[in-house]
């Protein structure tokens, strides 16, 4: 069974925006990364919708939750979720022979999700201790944010 998530004590900024990390398993990351949709831009159900943006709402994370909007992004925007980029950056390690079964992972998420830093950080064989005795461990590490301005 998989390790609770562990808060880290990394904090971060974003847009001026807190950013919390956490850390551990891959299958306990996946779980606190909220899925996104594109919608009408448009100030009532039965309004007009703006012809030239999209609204992008983050889905309900649990019952109590409302969906939220937190971007507008063009029409011919395409949406990367959360996910999407963590599961690609896994299949390009295994690509690559990286053990993948028990990677280290770390989250950084905004309030309310639309940005993200996700670290993996590849096993022992990759580290590394130069010299000087600091020890250099090897990672993958990419932003994400729903709204296209963190590509």
């Amino acid at each position: 069974m998989d390790e609770a998530l562990r808060i880290l004590s990394e904090t971060g900024r974003w847009r001026a925006r807190n950013v919390k990390y956490w850390a551990g398993s891959w299958n306990r990351i996946r779980e606190q990364l909220p899925t996104f949709t594109t919608e009408d831009f448009q100030t009532r159900e039965d309004g007009p919708a703006n012809p030239y943006l999209k609204a992008v709402v983050r889905q309900p994370l649990n019952v109590t939750e409302k969906a939220i909007p937190v971007g507008v992004v063009s029409f011919s925007y395409t949406l990367a979720q959360h996910l999407t980029v963590g599961e690609k950056c896994l299949e390009g390690l295994k690509s690559i022979g990286v053990e993948t079964a028990n990677i280290d992972c770390e989250v950084g998420l905004t309030q309310l999700g639309e940005w993200m830093n996700l670290r993996f950080y590849l096993p022992d064989p990759y580290n590394w201790t130069p010299p000087d005795k600091h020890p250099i461990r090897l990672r993958l590490e990419c932003t994400n944010s729903v709204d296209g301005s963190s590509r």
